[in-house]
């Protein structure tokens, strides 16, 4: 994909103004989990961290005998103090004996059946807070895709099948200002009021020969988002221009991708969870020259890189030295593409002169981030010393 945009248009970062100044949000919240309630302890299996929603605050017709949480704080992680896991357990519902996943999410959970797989259990966008717990995230980014540091554990009980692995899942959608909702029988395309965008991810555990708990190693996934039009028909190629902006995200983990599925016990550990802004760029020329696959690779890698690619991922800067030396007063235009058309575009911060022989470019994307790539010129006395 690419976009074509020399110059940030001024109409179009109008266009990105949210009418809920309150709130700008770009990023999940609390997505290192680092933050959780003051009397959380590691042995704790009933926390949640802050910016989360999970079993105790529930509602639904049965959501008395449901409102124990499935998540507690953990010392293992990626970077910082602590991660997030989320663990499937019994729940007892009059007289059923229900494997409930563990879950985790920003919206509000609803419980109106004892059958885990029924409509009537559900999660949704509180954006009215009828059940006053803020279960309703505000968020004005269109990414490009979310990245996750998950490991998983499995079950060493409870289960016919011990010799199994499990596909956890990661959902997001992206709403409008509507009480947008996820159900057990929904899939991507599923039309919604409201809809935007969304992501769904499928983790799966490895398999094990063994009969025993076994935790696995950290491992990264990665997860587009797709975007879709007024006719829930999807976006191929989607930009600020084709695209809404929305107000919210509803997004959630579970332990297992069928309700109900898998073993009690088995537990997901997530950590590093980020929106990502792909700044980086599909083409770039100098004058007449294309720069080649691989040195336009290194020079991305070099960009996200710098950037700390798996934190803010913001003010990486990357330089490309053109080869052939300047002997004039005139230096080569320098025209370039993003690989996202979400970008708000690319901005020539500074034009190549002789007595300043650099050009520089800088790849905004909407959330405010951006990349920086420079382009030096050797000239004629530099060039001869040089060589």
């Amino acid at each position: 994909m690419t976009f074509w945009k020399p110059i940030v248009s001024a109409m179009l970062l109008l266009g990105l103004v949210c009418t809920d100044l309150t709130a700008q949000h770009t990023q999940l919240p609390n997505n290192g989990f680092e933050r959780w309630p003051a009397n959380t302890t590691d042995k704790s299996t009933t926390s949640v961290p802050e910016g989360w929603h999970s079993f105790s605050d529930n509602a639904g017709k049965y959501s008395s005998m449901s409102n124990t949480n499935s998540s507690a704080r953990s010392t293992s992680h990626v970077k910082g103090s602590y991660s997030c896991k989320i663990i499937a357990r019994h729940v007892n519902l009059l007289v059923y004996h229900v494997n409930a996943n563990g879950a985790l999410t920003t919206g509000q959970m609803i419980v109106n059946s004892t059958s885990p797989t029924n409509d009537g259990n559900y999660i949704f966008s509180d954006v009215k807070n009828q059940y006053g717990h803020k279960a309703a995230y505000s968020f004005t980014g269109r990414p490009d895709s979310v990245s996750i540091w998950v490991k998983f554990e499995r079950s060493s009980t409870n289960g016919p099948n011990k010799e199994r692995s499990f596909k956890a899942t990661f959902k997001a959608h992206l709403h409008t200002n509507v009480p947008y909702k996820d159900v057990p029988s929904h899939t991507m395309s599923v039309p919604q009021a409201g809809k935007v965008g969304n992501v769904y991810g499928e983790m799966a555990s490895p398999n094990s020969s063994t009969t025993t708990t076994y935790t696995t190693s950290w491992k990264k996934f990665a997860f587009p988002f797709v975007y879709y039009d007024a006719d829930n028909k999807v976006i191929a190629n989607p930009t600020l221009g084709n695209t809404t902006a929305p107000t919210h995200i509803l997004a959630s983990f579970s332990t297992n991708k069928k309700n109900g599925g898998g073993c009690y016990k088995d537990a997901l550990y997530i950590d590093e969870l980020w929106c990502r802004y792909n700044k980086k760029l599909s083409y770039m020329r100098v004058g007449g020259y294309e720069l080649s696959a691989p040195e336009l690779a290194a020079l991305n890698a070099e960009a996200y890189a710098s950037a700390d690619g798996d934190g803010a991922n913001t003010g990486g800067v990357a330089t490309y030295v053109f080869p052939e030396p300047i002997m004039g007063e005139t230096f080569p235009i320098v025209y370039a593409e993003a690989e996202s058309g979400l970008i708000r575009g690319i901005e020539t911060l500074h034009q190549a002169s002789r007595v300043e022989p650099y050009t520089e470019l800088r790849v905004e994307h909407n959330d405010g981030s951006y990349y920086t790539f420079i382009v030096r010129f050797l000239t004629g006395e530099k060039a001869l010393v040089e060589n």
